[in-house]
């Protein structure tokens, strides 16, 4: 719990308390080639489940142009490793500190690994600020706006584990933050030069550390995640 209160890290709601190949994508957030956005394909995000089973989490699948080939089960993408859409949020403080975050061992891609992101994946119509929004809100309980959201960019993202267009943003907020929905197993606000150090010392997912890093710490944070 050292420094998780200073961070604005509410300690009682975190889990056990008492309570690859990247490339350059298009320039914008609505730039051509890019998939989804309001209106883009129906709202199918959630399918129903069969003989009363829980409802099914459906994401699209992307060609290599960024355009929607069909939509399937979460499941069904990560088993393929079939291409998709994705957000990730970097979360700063006013100081320029980075929310950095251990992730649940019951996550179903790089368990119990560090993220400097918050985010996931992008369901079956859903807007990519819509999904950016609501990944801050359930994962570390900030209610942002989109105008709060500073775009930094998109980038695909393939490597043995997944398939991926992303897109980054970053967010102020000094907090307080909540970890409600058991994605989370610690965190804490680190300066750069402490981020740089736990990327070469630490087990992080490998997207962010490719594709996010470097934007964050330059050649330093390419070095790390290498």
């Amino acid at each position: 719990r050292q420094g998780i209160e200073g961070a604005g890290i509410d300690p009682d709601a975190l889990p056990g308390s008492h309570g690859a190949t990247i490339g350059q994508g298009p320039a914008g957030p609505d730039a051509p080639g890019a998939c989804g956005g309001s209106g883009a394909v129906r709202d199918q995000r959630r399918g129903p489940g069969k003989n009363g089973a829980p409802m099914v989490e459906l994401v699209e699948v992307l060609a290599a142009d960024g355009s929607v080939e069909r939509v399937v089960p979460r499941e069904e993408m990560r088993a393929g490793r079939l291409r998709h859409r994705c957000t990730f949020v970097v979360v700063r403080s006013t100081a320029g500190e980075v929310l950095v975050h251990r992730r649940s061992d019951r996550k179903d891609l790089w368990p119990g690994r560090w993220d400097l992101c918050v985010g996931g994946v992008v369901t079956a119509g859903e807007d990519w600020v819509a999904a950016a929004l609501r990944e801050l809100a359930e994962e570390v309980g900030v209610e942002a706006d989109e105008e709060d959201l500073r775009y930094l960019g998109e980038c695909p993202y393939v490597d043995s584990d997944v398939d991926e267009l992303a897109r980054i943003w970053t967010v102020t907020h000094d907090g307080p933050f909540e970890f409600t929905d058991g994605e989370v197993l610690e965190a804490r606000m680190v300066d750069l030069a402490e981020l740089a150090d736990m990327l070469a010392s630490q087990s992080f997912v490998a997207d962010s550390a490719v594709i996010v890093a470097p934007m964050l710490l330059g050649n330093r944070g390419a070095d790390a995640a290498d």
